[in-house]
């Protein structure tokens, strides 16, 4: 039986107060499963720097990059003609790096069929992880990078 301060302030809460508790208990843990299955560093990232994302062993087979401006950019998806990699090699890879400068890919909208650099605009670019990333119904695993437009300052030695 809990006592002190936290009983008190559960046992006070309406019904509802103790359903939306109950709730957030459960869903903790698959929020914490969410984070752990893509991990992308740095999180502050500049032009000519290297993302690097990793991923757990047995994640699934779609990956792609959402820039600010909503241009979706699949890395790896079961429409292998828009797809950056294979998605045979991206099921057994568990590390990507990918360049700021070089990473380029065809968009997924209609008509588009020209590569186009990835990191241009400056701003929050999210990359989603997920066995079909083109339906609904499936968990997806995301993290968010911000991406500056210049070169990474540098660090001056402090005196």
């Amino acid at each position: 039986m809990t006592s002190g301060p936290a009983r008190r302030c559960v046992s006070h809460l309406p019904q509802a107060g103790l359903a939306v508790l109950a709730a957030l208990a459960v869903a903790a843990p698959a929020q914490a499963q969410q984070t752990a299955r893509i991990r992308c560093r740095p999180l502050e990232l500049y032009a000519g720097d290297t993302l690097v994302i990793t991923m757990t062993a047995s994640h699934g087979g779609d990956l792609a990059i959402t820039t600010p401006d909503l241009a979706w950019f699949p890395v790896s998806i079961s429409d292998s003609a828009r797809s950056m990699m294979p998605r045979s090699a991206f099921l057994v890879t568990d590390t990507l790096r990918l360049a700021t400068d070089t990473l380029a890919g065809v968009p997924y909208v209609h008509g588009a069929t020209n590569r186009q650099p990835v990191f241009v605009q400056p701003g929050t670019y999210r990359i989603d992880l997920a066995e079909n990333l083109q339906t609904e119904d499936v968990p997806v695993y995301s993290c968010r990078v911000r991406f500056h437009d210049r070169r990474r300052p540098r660090r001056t030695p402090s005196n």
